[in-house]
C-alpha cells in the first residue's frame, strides 16, 4: 500500500508491506528482509551498491527518508529505528523504540513527528523525533481503525487507510495524533495504493474488486476496471501515481503490466509483453525527471522507464547478487 502527494511534485510518502525502496535523490534506500541498503541511482544505466546494515531491523514494513536521516519500522520486533544515512558508505543507527508499537506497517514523518500505523493494535501512534537519539512516544489514536496499511500527512491531516473495514480515516494533527475529522470514503474493498492528484484529489486502487476510483472531497467523481485483463481492467491493482502531466500509472500486478490512465480514468496505453517481461510489479514511483521507476516483485528487478515508456535501466538482482528478494514498494521524492 501507498499514498503519494502530487499536489508537491518531488516529495511523495510510499510505507509498504514488507519491504520497501525509497529513492531520494541519487540515492535508493532499500529494505529486503531485514537489511538496509543503499545505491547510487544518479546514472540509471550504472547502478552501484554502497553501505547496508541488518541493525534492529526484522522484517522491515516501512520506510521515510528526511534529510540525513531513514526511520524504519519493523514487524518482527514491533520498533521504529533511525538511522544516519548522511554518508551513504557508513550507515549509523541511532535510537531504537517499540514503546505503544504493535506490528506497525507504515509511516510517515512530517517535521520532528513520525507518524505509524499498528496493525495488531488497529491504531495511529506519533513519536517526537526530533532527537535521534531519543525517540518519545506521543499519543495514539484508533478511532474507526481496523489493520491500518498506510498513512499520509499533508498540512493538518493524516489520511490512514484501514484495511480491515475497508476504508479511509482523516485525522487532524497538530504535532500529535488529534481527533477523527472524518471518513474520507467507505466501501473501498481492500485498499492498497492511493495517490493524491495536483488539484487534490484522490485516486485509489483496491484489490478487493480491482477497481480504480478518483474522489474529490470524499465525492466518487470517475471508477474505472473491474476483475478482466482487457485495458481498462484490472487483476488486483496494487500502486497507483499521478505524473507530473497528470497521468494515471497503475501497477496491474496480475495481468503483469503497468496501465497508464488520463486524470479521468480514461485508458491511455499499457506496458506489457514481452518487450517488458513483468511478473507481478506491484509498486511505482516517478522523479522529478518523468521517469518511472517500477518494482518487478517476482522477477526481483527495479525497471526505469522513461516518459514515453522506453526502458532505460534494468537492476536485476537475481544477475548481480543483490538482495532484490520480492521487493515490495517504492518510492521517488
Amino acid at each position: 500500500m501507498c499514498i503519494r502527494d502530487s499536489t508537491n511534485p518531488g516529495s511523495v510518502t510510499t510505507t509498504t508491506h514488507p519491504e520497501s525502496l525509497f529513492v531520494a535523490g541519487r540515492f535508493a534506500y532499500v529494505l529486503t528482509g531485514s537489511t538496509l541498503e543503499i545505491y547510487d541511482v544518479s546514472d540509471p544505466e550504472n547502478i552501484v551498491a554502497r553501505d547496508s546494515t541488518t541493525t534492529n531491523l526484522d522484517v522491515p514494513s516501512g520506510i521515510y527518508v528526511a534529510d540525513k536521516y531513514a526511520y524504519i519500522c519493523s514487524k518482527a520486533n514491533n520498533s521504529l529505528t533511525v538511522f544516519d544515512i548522511s554518508d551513504p558508505d557508513n550507515i549509523v543507527a541511532h535510537d531504537f523504540t517499540t514503546e505503544s508499537a504493535s506490528e506497525p506497517s507504515s509511516i510517515h514523518v512530517q517535521g520532528n513527528v513520525a507518524f505509524v500505523t499498528m496493525e495488531t493494535s488497529d491504531s495511529l501512534v506519533a513519536y517526537d523525533v526530533s532527537d535521534p537519539d531519543n525517540i518519545v512516544f506521543l499519543g495514539a489514536t484508533s478511532s474507526e481503525l481496523n489493520a491500518p496499511r498506510d498513512v499520509f500527512i499533508s498540512g493538518r491531516y493524516a489520511y490512514v487507510a484501514s484495511f480491515g473495514n475497508d476504508r479511509l480515516v482523516v485525522f487532524q494533527v497538530d504535532g500529535a495524533v488529534g481527533r477523527r475529522v472524518d471518513e474520507y470514503a467507505r466501501d473501498l474493498p481492500s485498499p492498497e495504493g492511493v495517490a493524491i492528484d495536483r488539484l487534490g484529489g484522490l485516486v485509489v486502487s483496491t484489490v478487493g474488486d480491482s477497481i480504480v476510483r478518483r474522489f474529490d472531497h470524499g465525492k466518487l467523481l470517475a471508477q474505472l476496471g473491474g476483475w478482466g485483463s482487457a485495458p481498462g481492467q484490472f487483476r488486483r491493482p496494487h500502486d497507483v501515481e499521478v505524473g507530473p502531466r497528470g497521468r494515471i500509472f497503475v501497477a496491474d500486478s496480475g495481468n503483469h503490466r503497468i496501465q497508464v490512465l488520463d486524470g479521468k480514468l480514461n485508458f491511455i496505453t499499457q506496458y506489457a509483453g514481452h518487450k517488458y517481461g513483468f511478473n507481478d510489479p506491484k509498486y511505482l514511483a516517478l522523479d522529478k525527471l518523468g521517469r518511472l521507476y517500477v518494482l518487478d516483485q517476482n522477477n526481483n528487478r527495479l525497471v526505469v522507464l522513461d516518459d514515453k515508456g522506453e526502458i532505460l535501466a534494468v537492476f536485476d538482482g537475481n544477475k548481480l547478487g543483490a538482495d532484490l528478494n520480492r521487493p515490495e514498494g517504492i518510492e521517488v521524492v
